[in-house]
């Protein structure tokens, strides 16, 4: 493993959280992470620098190998970007014994070397730098693909139903009519989600992206009141990121989070680190249910 490379690596995300600090770009990093949701935040941050150097933007980034496995090869002189992969190791997690796990290929798991029957777990060890290509990198066969965009165009039911169905599986109801003075509300302690109906269909559904992004996020705060700009960003930072994702958003959509640099004055960087990285993993969390959702839907 290459120490410094990895080095490399994690300096290059503070530097690119520095430039959005400085710039208060935040839609620029929504908008790739809406496109790159399957990577870590992390990887997310260094495929969109290391584009962003080159001169291009990445759209579809898969390594050599993933590449090759469906017809596309890398065009000679390409130069790899690089993100980071976590090295793992399995070991018996018996304290008095914590001896190595070797790969038990009958039955495909680890065990312990000393006594099979100890539970044996798996530990990070640390990272390694893996070379990626984008799309526009490569030649070959056409792309076999079917993104959200493809099946969702615009404010589709299935989307509002994958989300409905995402609150239920947490015991939340959702329901369309009066929320108040707000556009939508979710209330943990009634485990309920309530969109007002005074909207047309494709905002309630961005409504209700802001929503279930505070029921995964916020279950558990007790100072909403003084922290409700960071609260706020975090979860209309989810809707921004699944609606651009499902090609929803209108052309005058355009949310500014550059006041979160406001909060934490000489602290600005660690909390601004902490909710991107929040709205990120939120964000792919919902993804994630919502194409199961409408996989299972397109396929009835």
């Amino acid at each position: 493993m290459n120490k410094d490379r990895v080095k490399e690596l994690t300096e290059m995300i503070d530097e690119k959280i520095e430039s959005l600090i400085n710039s208060n770009d935040w839609k620029e990093y929504l908008k790739f992470a809406s496109a790159q949701y399957r990577y870590s935040w992390n990887n997310q941050f260094l495929i969109s620098f290391q584009s962003m150097m080159r001169g291009f933007e990445a759209t579809y980034v898969r390594g050599y190998k993933q590449w090759e496995a469906i017809d596309r090869t890398v065009k000679t002189g390409e130069k790899a970007m690089y993100v980071l992969a976590p090295m793992l190791a399995h070991k018996c997690m018996v304290k008095e014994c914590q001896s190595r796990a070797k790969w038990f290929r009958d039955g495909k798991y680890y065990i312990c070397e000393k006594d099979s029957k100890h539970p044996v777990g798996k530990f990070l060890t640390g990272f390694r730098d893996v070379p990626v290509f984008d799309i526009s990198q490569t030649e070959g066969e056409d792309v076999p693909k079917m993104t959200l965009k493809d099946k969702c165009e615009n404010a589709k039911p299935e989307i509002w139903e994958a989300l409905v169905s995402l609150a239920e599986s947490h015991d939340f109801t959702v329901t369309k009519g009066n929320s108040g003075s707000a556009e939508g509300y979710c209330s943990h302690e009634k485990k309920e989600i309530v969109i007002s109906d005074k909207h047309d269909f494709g905002y309630q559904v961005k409504i209700l992206a802001h929503e279930v992004g505070h029921l995964l996020m916020h279950k558990d705060i007790k100072d909403y009141q003084q922290q409700r700009a960071r609260y706020e960003t975090e979860a209309e930072g989810v809707a921004w990121v699944v609606c651009e994702a499902l090609g929803i958003h209108s052309a005058e959509d355009n949310y500014s989070f550059g006041y979160i640099a406001h909060w934490g004055k000489d602290n600005t960087k660690a909390l601004v680190k902490q909710s991107l990285q929040t709205i990120t993993k939120t964000s792919q969390t919902i993804l994630d249910h919502i194409e199961v959702g409408v996989d299972s839907l397109v396929s009835a």
